[in-house]
């Protein structure tokens, strides 16, 4: 009985860990929001309509739209159990189209930074469509096996059940697809320090390529770095 007790105690102390580290998340993503609110009315609403400016939005705007619904789900207390089943479909397909837009918007930056090779833009799309396709066909077969249970553990009102052994696969193929994009970015970071010029005359355009390949190398090593962490807590928690 005693272990039991100290079984259901790691696991309430598990859920409220996850639902305030949730919350912080949530915290970061809305202050993150205010205080570029100007910048974005600026660079953004302002400009014109583009598929980078309508990605950039749904991006920013989907998002904040998730981290009210996860709170919701987190701490509110009158979903039902049909309801709190639909919103872990919800979220699962959520994660998906995040996951995609994102790397659509990193595909268009590396598309830009080797100057409109074709070569590239089909060896990212072709890998994207591979990838996009993978990672759907997991996410559907293991959601559909998801049972929910509405406060099933003390202060956590919505908790999923039967989460197949096999979900962090999910994770596999846009790992693989953001290894592409984070080695294409480090090999277009590398020529730009062993090549002698760039396809740009003017001093201030180098300048921006150059700052723009930094930065964009250091972006795609952090998304490595992110998707490879979420890989691996679900083989963790999955295990």
């Amino acid at each position: 009985m005693s272990l039991l007790s100290d079984i259901i105690q790691d696991a309430v102390k598990d859920v409220y860990a996850s639902k305030y580290a949730s919350l912080a998340a949530s915290v970061i993503i809305v202050y993150d929001h205010l205080i570029t609110l100007d910048n974005e009315f600026d660079l953004i609403w302002k400009s014109s309509w583009s598929i980078g400016k309508g990605l950039f939005i749904i991006n920013r705007y989907y998002s904040l739209a998730s981290v009210i619904a996860n709170n919701y789900a987190l701490f509110g207390t009158a979903l039902t159990n049909s309801g709190c089943l639909r919103y872990y479909h919800w979220q699962g397909w959520t994660g998906l189209i995040a996951c995609m837009i994102a790397e659509t918007i990193l595909q268009m930056r590396l598309y830009a930074l080797y100057f409109l090779n074709k070569r590239i833009l089909y060896l990212m799309v072709g890998s994207f469509i591979l990838t996009s396709a993978s990672a759907a066909t997991i996410m559907s077969i293991a959601i559909n096996q998801f049972q929910a249970e509405t406060h099933l553990l003390p202060g956590l009102p919505c908790v999923a059940l039967h989460v197949p052994s096999y979900f962090y696969s999910f994770w596999i193929p846009i790992l693989a697809f953001e290894t592409l994009l984070c080695i294409l970015a480090l090999i277009r970071g590398f020529r730009a320090h062993t090549e002698s010029g760039y396809p740009v005359r003017s001093d201030s355009g180098k300048r921006l390529v150059s700052l723009l390949i930094r930065d964009s190398v250091c972006y795609y090593v952090v998304m490595f770095a992110t998707y490879l962490t979420c890989l691996l807590v679900w083989v963790v928690n999955l295990d």
